[in-house]
């Protein structure tokens, strides 16, 4: 947009009910009272010196550029019409002239110096250098102006009307908007110094060394102290964080993120501020209270393997304690345990052999009767004992998943599925619009309640006999009255009772991939390799011990990666949780 005005400005004598005032449009937010009554005299006694500065709308209609308190005062001192300098011009040539006349002529208080800073940088697109120079001011003063300008409406107000110094609303205008209206209610109640608001805010803050969270975002916050510093004269002390709200929030999201990553590797992660006192004890391996390197790496899997997360801001947050022992009882039977293996009781002296005259003992064991040959002994790779660990809600769904699968892969081929399934569709709509009884059913189907005992009943059925279940009870359905009511089925036993009265092999349906994996806990992911005999394998490979040590020490990413790369194939692996699913009771 061109900044050259559309037409030479002139000088007229304007009735001041053709002038306007545009509320907003003057940079001057206050009038002082004592100011306005002293303007009042001097038009009186010498009359209007400078000219008012107007922008013509239309043939009898003008609105103030500059001038608002001579105009005010003309008013009040009855004088019918104003001397005015009249601008043809856009409102954004307007708003621009008004801030330059503003600047020359009056003092603006700090307050109304930041609004105009806002306004300029607006017509300046955002440029602060352009706007500094219109204004003549420096970068860092429009700085301080714009910084002021998170300080609340009372803040200003109060700032504006001399009740409050700078100090204060530099001070103010670090904490959130929320309660920069509380602590100036007090600081005005009080009478507190700049310097006294300082040092209880210095109490309030919180120093961002301690942040556990990413503080990119904090860089250019105004709740940062260090921001403060930089422009303020009054401030706390740097790289501090004055919105406490923010700061927890932060916080809180950082901890639910480390304690997700810590759920894989300890079944139970719990928050300091949720810990119940005594429900936990230390899992150690040596020591009084220690249960052994064995028994210490077996605990890994078990379900009341825990650590606490501490979630309290301060010098501790993020802090983990454990592992933990969410077991008493057995913690201290395994102690014990260890306690008598390590200190075992003395061996009796064993009974002397009898001997012969010649000295020579009558036991012929230490006497080798056989050739065991010359050849070298086969290497042996020592077979893994899979124990058991905590199987995560993630890695049950995963194996229900399996069950599903190996249910639906037989629909196409077993008529039984798909007539049983049918055949109780059809109970089920009859009862529900016609009032269907159970009579209908067969007297083994009957004799249960509940869809998945019905339907695990119906698979067993003969096929003819299904057929004419089916026949009858559409028959049924299109005579009988309506009777509205209906039963949720449990598809996961369902799926159980059809992989179980078929013998569906699993096998097939088990995809050990990256989603597999990831549903387990890094215990339950050893446990796997172990029973799908990934670990014998990978020991049997060339340096494979190592290699495989070095596998279990990466953390779980890195453990996927390299278990989906190494080569091993996992056809006709079964996972043990699969056949836990299939052995829960309908």
């Amino acid at each position: 947009m061109s900044q050259q005005l559309e037409s030479t400005p002139y000088t007229a004598s304007l009735p001041l009910s053709m002038v306007r005032v545009r509320t907003g449009h003057n940079p001057r937010r206050r009038f002082d009272q004592e100011e306005h009554d002293s303007l009042c005299l001097t038009l009186r006694e010498e009359g209007l010196m400078h000219p008012i500065a107007v922008r013509k709308l239309g043939e009898e209609e003008f609105e103030i550029i500059a001038g608002e308190r001579r105009w005010r005062a003309a008013k009040d001192i009855g004088w019918a019409n104003i001397d005015a300098k009249v601008f043809v011009c856009t409102e954004q040539q307007a708003r621009k002239m008004a801030r330059i006349e503003n600047l020359k002529r009056v003092n603006l208080s700090v307050p109304e110096e930041a609004y105009l800073a806002q306004d300029q940088l607006d017509d300046s697109e955002g440029d602060y250098e352009q706007a500094a120079r219109v204004l003549g001011w420096t970068v860092a003063k429009l700085r301080h102006r714009l910084q002021l300008l998170h300080a609340s409406k009372a803040v200003m107000d109060a700032l504006m009307d001399r009740t409050i110094q700078v100090g204060h609303a530099e001070l103010l205008s670090t904490l959130p908007t929320e309660k920069q209206d509380d602590v100036l209610g007090k600081v005005i109640e009080h009478g507190a110094s700049v310097a006294q608001l300082k040092a209880q805010l210095q109490g309030f803050s919180t120093p961002l060394a301690l942040a556990k969270f990413d503080l990119d975002g904090c860089r250019d916050c105004p709740h940062n102290s260090s921001q403060q510093s930089s422009l303020f004269a009054e401030h706390i002390e740097s790289a501090r964080c004055t919105n406490a709200g923010c700061f927890s929030t932060k916080t809180a999201t950082w901890v639910e993120e480390r304690r997700t990553e810590l759920r894989d590797d300890y079944a139970v992660v719990e928050l300091r501020t949720e810990v119940i006192p005594g429900k936990t004890i230390p899992l150690v391996m040596h020591g009084a209270s220690g249960v052994g390197k064995a028994q210490f790496d077996k605990c890994r899997g078990c379900a009341f393997r825990s650590c606490v997360l501490d979630n309290t801001l301060g010098t501790t947050t993020g802090n983990v304690e454990g592992p933990l022992c969410g077991n008493t009882d057995c913690n201290t039977e395994k102690v014990a345990a260890f306690k008598a293996e390590s200190n075992p009781a003395p061996k009796p002296t064993p009974t002397p052999q009898p001997t012969t005259l010649t000295g020579e003992t009558t036991t012929k064991a230490a006497e080798s009767t056989e050739d065991l040959g010359t050849s070298a002994p086969t290497p042996v790779v020592e077979r893994v004992t899979v124990e058991p660990v905590a199987i995560p809600k993630a890695a049950k769904l995963a194996y229900q998943s399996i069950v599903r699968r190996s249910a639906a892969s037989i629909v196409t081929s077993e008529p039984r599925v798909l007539l049983a399934l049918a055949a109780y569709g059809l109970f089920s709509l009859g009862r529900s619009n016609t009032g269907m009884s159970d009579n209908v059913l067969p007297a083994k189907v009957r004799a249960k309640i509940g869809c998945n005992e019905r339907i695990e009943r119906l698979l067993t059925l003969p096929k003819e006999e299904l057929q004419g279940l089916l026949v009858s009870m559409a028959s049924s359905f299109l005579s009988d009255n309506p009777d509205a009511y209906m039963r949720e089925c449990d598809r996961t036993k369902i799926n159980r009772a059809i992989v179980k009265t078929f013998k569906v092999e699993t096998a097939p349906h088990v995809v050990v991939d990256k989603e597999f994996l990831s549903a387990h806990t890094i215990p339950a992911i050893h446990f796997v390799l172990d029973e799908a005999g990934y670990t014998d394998w990978m020991k049997a490979q060339p340096d494979g011990v190592k290699k495989h040590k070095a596998l279990l020490a990466l953390d779980k990413k890195k453990l996927i990666d390299g278990v989906l790369k190494s080569g091993f194939n996992f056809a006709g692996y079964v996972p043990s949780g699969v056949n836990a699913d299939l052995a829960e009771k309908n």
